[in-house]
């Protein structure tokens, strides 16, 4: 938790020094850094995520790939989050919301097998009735 507590203080002095100093390039450049490496501090806490996700798949059976969408989707909701916040910073609302409608669609696109998992279960259950 010391890594967290890190990055919320690094995150908290960027926000000062951008209101302070009141150099909008430096406040968005201090902010883009800032973000950079809280993005990489939260890598730490995924690992063991990662290593219960591969438990419950092996002791479950799910199907490997299934996980991987999991997976992917979860990071694309957190790198659309964080460029979103970004383009907010900047000043780009329009952007911000645009690359919120992107990571949905991204998301969608990557869940179309999942999608047609549960319509193959239904049709096998219906099928059986």
């Amino acid at each position: 938790m010391e890594t967290f507590w890190k990055a919320v203080a690094a995150a908290l002095i960027a926000a000062v020094l951008g209101l302070t100093l009141g150099k909008k390039d430096f406040s968005l450049v201090l902010s883009m850094a800032v973000c950079c490496m809280a993005a990489a501090a939260a890598a730490v806490y995924i690992e063991p995520v990662l290593k219960l996700l591969k438990e419950l798949e092996a002791v479950s059976g799910l199907d490997g790939g299934m996980v991987t969408i999991l997976l992917k989707s979860a990071g694309i909701g957190l790198v659309t989050t964080l460029a979103s916040m970004i383009c907010q910073d900047a000043g780009n609302a329009s952007l911000a919301k645009t690359m919120h409608m992107l990571g949905t669609g991204a998301v969608l696109y990557l869940s179309v097998p999942v999608f047609r998992a549960v319509l193959e279960l239904l049709r096998d259950i219906l099928g059986g009735i």
